[in-house]
């Protein structure tokens, strides 16, 4: 069965849309265009006093932080009483069991909701454009991750994942900073390194997001042989101020911004660049789905947001699948096309769930209370999807 076949709206209230993500959890309701409020995971992971810095990291406290996190959105931020309302959650095909678990146990005992549906993002990414094959890349905070969906079905054993994210965006541009820039304390100016205390998540991610870009492939080749005096290295941005604690003013240098994001394209052996995930997705894919994917890829995430992302990414892909030194003898496929989202890149996923969350099949997507109150289980969503196609077992 087609991932949102039964197209039509329940007459009813509407189904509170959460979304997971490393960096920010996102609430609203279904047939909405975007989200109600934007959270910080980080910031709700400190308020919470779980000890965990990340959410891939709770244990033991995961009830606790879901238990927290959802008063929150539901008293604090959606203004209403989830009790008997339908609840659908868009997670990563990666999250750990136990904090579905945990995630399921607090809204039906705690909360008492009437239903809960777990769906992957990559899946619901496709809804808003109204496809069922794609190659689905999420460029998240924590990383990148590859998932190949053909036919409405995911190829799990396709799926490629990397470190390389925003989170490291941030690093590469925190060591930049410390090294070549400088700051301005009242007259004097002196090296950042002083002040590297100051550069805190926040900071960082502010200066990523108003000051920083991709550059072409061109430019970047150009800084790699800069060691080669025969080459003339290409006129810099300019710098940039930004405003610190204490009147304390950041010089930020033209090659620091557009340096910071290379961290997304460079080749290694240790940890893959985004367009070597792509490419050994495709190579992972069965042989007769391959040019399918290559030609509907489909980039969501706020880490992909950065100006100049996309037509970089096409220029090194095209250069990839060109050279034969890399993916030019594994691949005969010497073009790439993209999807272009229908609403920001790091809302893709939650507007996906706002779509299905309207739609008549939700309850035959869901765990009902009844369901988890006697069995005490979450049954996988391939079950739940094999069951409505063939209906339940005897």
């Amino acid at each position: 069965m087609a991932f949102y076949d039964g197209v039509g709206f329940i007459i009813d209230r509407p189904t509170i849309v959460l979304d997971f993500g490393s960096s920010y959890i996102k609430c609203g309701f279904s047939g909405e265009l975007s989200p109600r409020r934007i959270l910080s995971t980080h910031h709700l992971l400190a308020v919470s006093k779980v000890g965990a810095k990340k959410l891939e990291e709770l244990t033991d406290d995961a009830p606790t932080f879901f238990a927290h996190v959802f008063y929150k959105i539901f008293f604090g931020h959606l203004l209403l009483s989830p009790k008997d309302r339908r609840v659908a959650i868009v997670e990563s095909v990666l999250i750990p069991s136990e904090l579905r678990d945990a995630m399921a146990k607090v809204l039906f005992n705690r909360y008492e909701v009437m239903s809960v549906m777990f769906a992957p993002n990559s899946l619901c990414s496709c809804l808003p454009l109204g496809v069922q094959t794609a190659l689905v890349v999420d460029v998240g905070y924590s990383g990148t991750r590859v998932l190949p969906v053909f036919d409405g079905t995911s190829l799990v054993h396709s799926i490629q994942n990397s470190s390389v994210g925003a989170r490291a965006v941030h690093q590469r541009l925190k060591e930049l900073i410390e090294k070549q820039c400088t700051v301005f304390v009242g007259t004097e100016r002196v090296s950042m390194a002083e002040y590297v205390e100051l550069l805190d998540n926040e900071t960082l991610e502010n200066i990523t997001t108003r000051l920083c870009f991709v550059t072409t492939r061109q430019r970047s080749l150009a800084y790699q042989a800069q060691d080669d005096n025969s080459l003339q290295l290409p006129q810099c941005p300019p710098k940039v101020e930004y405003p610190l604690e204490k009147e304390k003013i950041l010089i930020v240098e033209g090659a620091v911004r557009e340096a910071a994001a290379e961290v997304l394209f460079e080749y290694n052996e240790d940890d893959l660049s985004i367009t070597q995930l792509i490419l050994e997705a495709v190579v992972k894919c069965p042989i007769d789905v391959r040019r399918s994917m290559i030609e509907s890829i489909l980039v969501v995430g706020g880490g992909c947001m950065l100006p100049g992302f996309m037509s970089r990414l096409k220029e090194e892909l095209l250069e990839s699948l060109e050279n034969p030194e890399k993916y030019g003898n594994k691949l005969s496929l010497r073009t790439a096309k993209f999807y272009k989202a229908q609403t920001k890149e790091n809302c893709m996923a939650w507007l996906g769930g706002s779509i299905f969350g309207s739609l008549e099949i939700l309850p035959y997507r869901s765990i009902s209370r009844t369901e988890y109150e006697q069995t005490g289980r979450l049954r996988d969503w391939i079950d739940l999807c094999a069951e409505s196609a063939i209906g339940p077992a005897s």
